[in-house]
């Protein structure tokens, strides 16, 4: 019995310390907002007439950022797990020729359209 409440005594001192921290994290948190609202990137971007702030458009920012670059680093392996025929070897040698005029540099898209160069 007197364990239980020693290590519910620890539990309740770590748990008051943590939400110290998160206190005093919080009030940087606010005081950075405050700073940037008012600071020239703020007045620009419309930060506290839009009802917004600094941290949830620098969260906002990252997740976008994030999400693009996932999506340009697995895109090219999606494109060529799909069994797209088209490459650029597919057209090159034949318009990049001195010799072929313009107008016979032809191929064809996936659905069966004639591309020509204009």
């Amino acid at each position: 019995a007197n364990q239980a409440r020693n290590s519910q005594a620890v539990c309740c001192y770590f748990a008051m310390a943590m939400t110290k921290v998160g206190r005093g994290f919080q009030s940087r948190v606010d005081k950075l907002n405050a700073f940037v609202g008012k600071s020239a990137v703020g007045r620009y971007f419309k930060l506290d007439a839009r009802n917004s702030c600094f941290t949830r458009e620098l969260r906002a920012g990252t997740a976008t950022f994030l999400t693009m670059a996932y999506i340009l680093a697995v895109n090219a392996s999606i494109l060529t797990d799909s069994g797209g025929p088209c490459t650029v070897a597919d057209c090159t040698p034949t318009c990049s020729d001195s010799s072929v005029a313009a107008s016979l540099c032809q191929g064809r898209s996936a659905n069966g359209t004639l591309l020509s160069l204009v």
